[in-house]
């Protein structure tokens, strides 16, 4: 049969250089090799690439697979055999001078092998399935001069007439600076001829069945891609890799050379950072235009003069900047660099104040780093210990990447440190209770990663502590109360944890020694706190949310009053009992929102609760043992409620008429007062005034009379069940025919469809779904 070519590579004719192999393999085992690799749908037959894999698999064995082991465990590659370099040699193969392999990519280099790339050289046959985004350009093209030296220590000699050989390939490699994609083909074809020779010695066409190179092959594959999902889950990467290839890349140096870009940092480097960075002076008049909102303003805001006079104060300037350069260099070779989506002017060595995310004492200031920022950046990989080594850092926010590891007990010697914000990464372990030792901390936010165990309590010596949050992880154990009893503590979320024991000591500290309570917002929900519900804090003028709600607390709702200033309250999805206090609504009070649905509520909803001026949200549904009529008119004003937008009582005992009132609020969405045990009728001239009702549920009730006509007029209405009641009477037209409903339910009635004629259903006046 005839020979295919192998496979272009970046150099032009074959992988590295204008040659093209010639061999031959054998017919039986090219057929039964292209039958083994078409399982996972790799239809490539190199025959030269097999006849070359194959005279060299045993030796080839052994330099990758049984090697010495470093660091790592990866091979450590022997010194390539000496390459001629006569000027005739030089000119028929391009050879480069012997030697040049061994100082551009020489044993120690594999030192920063990934083990991933590790596992690549020595199980060929998994690169099918691996992905190599992740891995430096240089380090692919590493891993592809390692089988090229030993292509050419085994190559024969050169063959007059010859145009390439081995060894020609191995010096263009070494001495060509290949892109991500070049290097990373280079190096799958060469996997790809060492996973072929490995099918090859297994099987044997003539006597021997396929069973072996078939597992080899297509076990490997399945093992391996079942491996990368579960590395980019746990990495919890945003974008798919396919636009993540998309992203620039920095070109790679040797690892002693720190200028990898020329160019300064104000400019242009990436499609989306054309914009040099802002300086602090501009980010201090933005936040001054800002000052009149009533957002809390935590931690670092810029430089202040404390900060220019202890710059001014020091000794060696030298040295604090070669400290400071070695440690953002190797936060951005830990955390590959190269991929990050802003990098602006990093490992430019003129002067590091000016790199994206890192601001000094001054724009100009050459030393003195005091905030770094690179949330949302795309950095992956472990989080450097050596960060807390910037000794002057007050603001460090690595927010909104893909770091792993664990927190070091470092980050407690930063004493100047006043926010720490680490969410949303892959960070795992224990969070240090060392961090307690960093008094200047305002700020610290851990949430959305992995840690477990327990909250320490040595974080109660953060005196200067205003915002916590470590919700959305594993932690266990109970709530510290001296972490609660911090007094300038504004944000307290501890949500989304395995977090246990009672709340209400947690929950009086928080307002302890009758002080007034700085508490903005206390949450946590969705743990296992059992116990009697806590009592808000009374003396809390600031309090806007607490949220108690998917626990396992049992008990009644305590008989107290909330501070006014209360924005929401969630105690839903717990075990309570006994009936709604009273006393929690007052007129003044600012609620916006109420939710104690899915518990075991019962009594009668007070006329304090239909009194609220400010709320919008309240959701009463799935208690079962609420009963009484709601409150209506003639014993509360419903219509002062006219910025309620959402009702939910459904699945409770409710009984009495539906008020008039309620259903013509102005900006009313959504009315759901399903499951209960409603009488009267629907009529009311109210039905007009719900122009923006979009939902209204009232299956499963016992309901009387005719349906309005008005409820077809309504605009906005997309959703309308009324079914399982007794409504009788014709069904109204511009019902039927209203073109914004998506839903409609009117089955289980004794209605009349003949007023529609041929539009109603043709099986029975009780069928009125559509």
């Amino acid at each position: 049969r005839e020979t295919a070519p192998t496979r272009a590579g970046p150099g032009g004719g074959t992988m590295f250089g204008p040659c093209r192999a010639s061999r031959r393999g054998l017919a039986g085992r090219a057929v039964f090799l292209f039958v083994a690799l078409s399982l996972v749908a790799l239809v490539s037959s190199d025959a030269d690439a097999e006849e070359g894999a194959r005279s060299s698999a045993s030796t080839l064995a052994a330099r990758v697979d049984n090697g010495p082991p470093h660091r790592d465990g990866a091979p450590i590659a022997p010194p390539p055999a000496p390459v001629d370099t006569s000027e005739e040699n030089a000119r028929r193969g391009s050879v480069r001078p012997a030697g040049a392999s061994a100082i551009r990519f020489s044993a120690e280099d594999e030192l920063h092998f990934s083990p991933r790339l590790v596992q690549m050289l020595r199980r060929p046959c998994e690169a099918y399935a691996r992905n190599v985004l992740d891995e430096p350009a240089l380090h692919l093209q590493h891993a592809a001069v390692i089988f090229l030296r030993h292509k050419c220590r085994h190559a024969p000699p050169i063959a007059p007439g010859q145009t390439g050989h081995a060894c020609a390939e191995l010096a263009n490699a070494v001495e060509i600076d290949m892109t991500h994609g070049e290097a990373a083909a280079a190096l799958r074809q060469l996997l790809h001829e060492r996973c072929q020779a490995e099918a090859i010695l297994l099987t044997d066409a003539e006597t021997q069945a396929a069973d072996a190179a078939r597992f080899l092959v297509k076990d490997t594959v399945r093992r391996v891609a079942e491996e990368e999902l579960e590395l980019r889950d746990y990495a919890g990467a945003p974008m798919s890799r396919e636009n993540a290839s998309k992203l620039p890349r920095l070109a790679q140096d040797r690892e002693d050379v720190l200028l990898l870009d020329s160019k300064p940092a104000d400019e242009a480097r990436d499609g989306d950072d054309r914009a040099r960075p802002r300086s602090w002076e501009e980010k201090r008049r933005d936040a001054e235009r800002q000052r009149g909102t009533r957002v809390p303003r935590w931690g670092w805001d810029g430089p202040d003069g404390d900060d220019v006079k202890d710059a001014g104060d020091v000794e060696d300037a030298g040295e604090e900047r070669r400290v400071e350069l070695m440690v953002l260099t190797d936060l951005y070779r830990t955390t590959e660099g190269t991929y990050w989506r802003r990098q602006n002017g990093w490992l430019d060595a003129r002067n590091h104040c000016a790199w994206e995310g890192v601001t000094c004492v001054s724009p100009e200031a050459e030393f003195g780093v005091l905030s770094l920022a690179l949330p949302h950046n795309g950095l992956s990989g472990v989080l450097p210990q050596t960060l807390a080594r910037l000794h002057r850092l007050r603001h460090l926010d690595l927010s909104g990447n893909r770091l792993r590891g664990t927190v070091s007990g470092a980050f407690g010697s930063m004493s100047r440190l006043r926010v720490l914000i680490l969410r949303s990464n892959a960070l795992y372990g224990k969070i240090p209770g060392e961090l307690g030792a960093a008094s200047s901390l305002e700020q610290l936010d851990l949430s959305e990663n992995h840690f477990a165990g327990r909250l320490p309590s040595d974080l109660s010596r953060l005196r200067e502590l205003r915002m916590l949050n470590v919700s959305s992880n594993g932690l266990t154990g109970e709530l510290p109360t001296g972490v609660c009893g911090l007094q300038n503590l504004e944000v307290l979320s501890v949500a989304k944890n395995r977090l246990s024991g009672d709340l209400s000591g947690p929950a009086a500290a928080l307002g302890f020694a009758g002080r007034r309570s700085t508490l903005r917002l206390f949450d946590a929900s969705e743990n296992d706190f059992s116990g009697a519900p806590p009592a808000v804090p009374p003396d809390a003028p600031e309090l806007l949310i607490w949220d108690v709600s998917k626990n396992s607390m049992r008990g009644s709702l305590p008989k107290s009053t909330p501070p006014e200033s209360l924005r929401i309250f969630a105690a839903s999805d717990n075990r309570l009992t006994g009936a709604v206090p009273a006393e929690m609504f007052t007129p003044k009070l600012q609620l916006r929102r109420l939710d104690l649905s899915g518990n075991a509520l019962n009594g009668t909803l007070p006329d304090t609760l239909m009194s609220l001026t400010q709320v919008r949200h309240i959701n009463i549904s799935g208690n079962g043992d609420v009963s009484g009529e709601i409150p209506h008119e003639g014993v509360v004003d419903i219509r002062v409620m006219r910025a309620l937008m959402e009702f939910d009582a459904s699945s409770n005992a409710l009984t009495g008429p539906l008020p008039p009132a309620l259903v013509g609020l102005p900006n009313l969405r959504v009315l759901d007062l399903s499951n209960n045990e409603l009488n009267g009728t629907l009529s009311g001239d109210n039905w007009a005034d719900a122009t923006r009702l979009e939902r209204l549920n009232l299956r499963g009730n016992r309901l009387r009379g005719s349906i309005p006509p008005e409820l077809g007029m309504l605009r906005s209405l997309t959703h309308l069940d009324l079914s399982g009641n007794e409504l009788d009477g014709p069904v109204p037209v511009a019902l039927v025919t209203a073109s914004t409903l998506e839903h409609m339910d009117i089955s289980g009635n004794s209605l009349d469809w003949s007023t529609v004629g041929r539009q109603g259903p043709s099986r029975g006046a009780s069928d009125g779904e559509l």
